[in-house]
């Protein structure tokens, strides 16, 4: 068998901090685990960064996208 791969893709439109669980202990989590974490976000590129998408993306060794 070959190597495994653990990937979490997350999309939406609202911010990023929505929720009782902090995203960063959430992401930081996933990533203790050997999970790699890739965002898109519903909206303009500028929206996304002010909502944390794309610090979602990075903290998460992962890509952020959008979908204007």
């Amino acid at each position: 068998p070959g190597p495994v791969v653990k990937v979490l893709v997350i999309a939406g439109n609202e911010g990023f901090t929505q929720g009782p669980v902090g995203y960063a202990s959430a992401i930081a989590k996933a990533r203790s685990l050997g999970v790699v974490v890739h965002t898109i976000h519903c909206g303009s590129r500028g929206d996304g960064v002010a909502g944390m998408w794309e610090d979602a993306a990075r903290k998460g060794g992962g890509l952020y996208a959008h979908i204007d």
